[in-house]
């Protein structure tokens, strides 16, 4: 049976090790999800659709069936405290054992979305649009509302991509390789053997 890999959303049927234990006979080694932050009140004010708890279960449970994770978190979200940002710095430090792969950078503004056409109703200025002419997919917010966009990425710079317990998992993959390979990436000789259920 091929092996294969995907992007999900983080349903609570992730976290049923059942149905789980069937994805990895299905072949599936390794699941995109996008944690994006640990503040609750961030995650409804986007529309995420999930919570923190269920983030935590998924994770748990992929990693006990032998499903490699590459999380996708965000810093910067509209909003966002200084607070908040250590919620998920500390969130993703507390679930480093159950994540493969890490990827964390500061969130920008995708042109055409929801957040550029109704900055206030997420907490950006009302005069958050895109440059004249503009062709770029995204552009760089000035403002989270909360705090300076600098003060967003020393804070990755020096809590996220330093510290000794993440670092190990944002640079997991092997040097050309991105996150569309990570099947190809070498297995953990300390991974866990898959749990029949």
């Amino acid at each position: 049976r091929p092996h294969w890999y995907g992007f999900a959303r983080l349903s609570p049927a992730l976290a049923d090790p059942a149905m789980v234990a069937g994805l990895h006979r299905a072949g599936c080694r390794a699941l995109c999800l996008g944690v994006e932050g640990a503040s609750q009140r961030l995650l409804d004010l986007i529309g995420k659709g999930t919570t923190v708890e269920t983030a935590r279960a998924v994770l748990e449970t992929l990693h006990g069936a032998s499903i490699r994770t590459v999380v996708y978190a965000l810093l910067g979200l509209p909003t966002e405290t200084a607070q908040e940002l250590v919620l998920t710095r500390d969130f993703l430090v507390e679930n480093a054992p159950h994540i493969d792969f890490l990827h964390v950078s500061v969130m920008n503004l995708p042109l055409g979305s929801p957040l550029e056409r109704f900055p206030t109703r997420f907490g950006l200025p009302a005069d958050t649009a895109p440059f004249p002419g503009d062709l770029s997919l995204c552009r760089d917010l000035q403002t989270t509302g909360a705090l300076p966009r600098r003060a967003v990425r020393r804070f990755l710079q020096n809590e996220v991509l330093r510290h000794p317990i993440l670092r190990p998992r944002l640079q997991a993959l092997p040097p050309g390789l991105g996150a569309n390979h990570v099947l190809f990436a070498p297995q953990s000789t300390t991974k866990p053997k898959t749990k029949r259920v």
